[in-house]
């Protein structure tokens, strides 16, 4: 599945909606599809949770707010306000956000999840 791919970014933070329903099902495709490429996924605690905390073997849960310090890119599952939300936390660092579509029409939310291996 891996065998000739490449991902441009190392260290990969996912931070989502804790109160759309389908952001759980979303975090562990994401970590699903990641799994296997040499990077590092780290999340938030109040993501991690979305999942049943079955993220944790293959995922660095960290303090949401030291989160944009440990990464190349974050992955924004939620909307236009989940997507605002992280920008500001983000604030003035490097670090550069994607946002992953839910199906609902979004204008900063770009890409579906099915998407998200030829985005990185």
């Amino acid at each position: 599945m891996t065998e000739g791919k490449r991902i441009a970014y190392k260290n990969i933070g996912l931070i989502a909606n804790p109160i759309k329903p389908e952001s759980g099902k979303g975090v562990k495709k994401i970590v699903d599809k990641l799994k296997d490429y040499p990077v590092k996924l780290f999340t938030d605690e109040e993501t991690c949770k979305l999942t049943g905390n079955s993220c944790k073997p293959h995922v660095k849960v960290v303090d949401r707010l030291v989160l944009p310090d440990k990464v190349d890119v974050i992955l924004v599952l939620g909307g236009d306000g989940t997507f605002l939300t992280v920008a500001k936390l983000v604030d003035k660092r490097p670090v550069p956000l994607l946002g992953i579509n839910f199906g609902t029409l979004g204008f900063l939310t770009e890409i579906s999840i099915d998407e998200i291996e030829e985005s990185l």
